[in-house]
């Protein structure tokens, strides 16, 4: 059940973004975003969505970024792309 997991991630602040800078971790978390309404767990994408310039450019951080482009909806997805576009080029 995925619902224990994210209600670990979401117990301590940054452990979502933690996560998905880790090899393993971000698998949990590209599962966590395939498998559940991304509109139900505000918690959980917000972080990312913050993060995401700083994400994209990690080796597994990235891997988040491209699933919340794919599985979001339309305004998750302008979200970040707007996070993406602040990073300076």
């Amino acid at each position: 059940d995925l619902q224990f997991v994210v209600e670990e991630l979401l117990g301590r602040p940054g452990l979502v973004t933690q996560a998905a800078r880790q090899r393993y971790g971000c698998r949990i978390v590209q599962r966590v975003i395939r498998r559940f309404p991304l509109h139900e767990v505000p918690g959980f994408v917000d972080p990312l969505v913050a993060d995401a310039a700083a994400l994209a450019c990690h080796p597994f951080g990235s891997f988040s970024i491209q699933l919340l482009l794919e599985f979001g909806d339309r305004d998750l997805r302008h979200r970040t792309i707007v996070e993406l576009a602040k990073r300076p080029p």
